[in-house]
């Protein structure tokens, strides 16, 4: 298999998040299932995906606006809090009252995406936040209150969704994104957390896979006694997990049959 497609099924099928502490490893999984609501479903989503750009759009503005009239000033920039703040005085404007017909969660989740935004820009991992177009692919997120079954998936406000779970979705539920693709699909990305605490990342050699007994936490450096290979325990760490994340997605692409997904892999890094 060529590299960028074993890429595209690596960001496709999992998000992988992990705190280094210890040789603990938090994994996040991401199952992906192909939605197919009613008209009056498709109303809904309709309205949710407008919701959420809307406000991503418009304190999108509102702090670059505030940047321009502040950034001689100490506080130079508008912060999550403050778009919190803002969002509940908006919702009471009779110009934005159908704000309040959306789910209050998946509203504040398009301030939280905005603030991430601007934190992977800070962190030189990305470019500065652009505007939502309404033509663009369209997605918002759900965080409580949805349930998977057989052959459909329970959303707040909206009911069950008709949708194809070629796969159980096992874990812990932390939250649903709905995506429309530009062709007038859906698809519901189901974010399920496993904990794996006594994967050694750390203790692991990621050339020859000899594991160490013991490594202390104030050991950063380190060299395998069987292939002679020297370790900086954090990227050494950096690269078991990389390679964990590959032989997951192989097992999970083998459920995804053959289906045009989009890539969704979240950057991670070593504590």
């Amino acid at each position: 298999m060529k590299s960028g497609v074993l890429k595209a099924h690596i960001e496709t099928v999992l998000e992988i998040l992990y705190y280094n502490r210890h040789d603990a490893m938090l994994i996040r999984k991401a199952f992906r299932y192909r939605l197919y609501p009613i008209a009056d479903q498709e109303q809904i989503f309709a309205q949710n995906f407008g919701q959420t750009r809307f406000l991503y759009n418009f304190f999108l503005a509102e702090r670059k606006a505030f940047y321009e009239a502040h950034k001689t000033e100490k506080k130079k920039g508008l912060t999550y809090k403050d778009n919190a703040n803002a969002l509940k005085k908006l919702k009471e404007n009779p110009q934005y009252a159908w704000l309040k017909i959306g789910h209050s969660q998946v509203l504040q989740q398009s301030l939280i995406d905005l603030d991430k935004a601007y934190q992977n820009y800070f962190s030189k991992r990305a470019r500065f936040p652009k505007f939502h177009k309404k033509n663009d692919k369209q997605s918002a997120r759900y965080m409580q209150y949805v349930f998977v079954g057989e052959n459909w998936i329970d959303f707040p406000k909206i009911g069950k969704v008709n949708a194809v779970i070629h796969r159980p979705c096992e874990g812990k539920m932390k939250n649903v994104t709905v995506t429309k693709t530009k062709s007038g699909r859906y698809f519901a990305s189901v974010q399920v957390e496993v904990i794996d605490r006594f994967y050694p990342s750390s203790r692991e050699c990621c050339n020859c896979h000899y594991v160490l007994p013991e490594l202390k936490l104030s050991v950063r450096e380190w060299d395998c006694p069987v292939c002679g290979t020297h370790h900086d325990r954090d990227h050494n760490a950096a690269k078991n997990i990389e390679n964990e994340a590959k032989t997951r997605a192989g097992i999970a692409q083998s459920y995804a049959g053959g289906e045009d997904v989009s890539p969704v892999l979240k950057s991670w890094q070593p504590s």
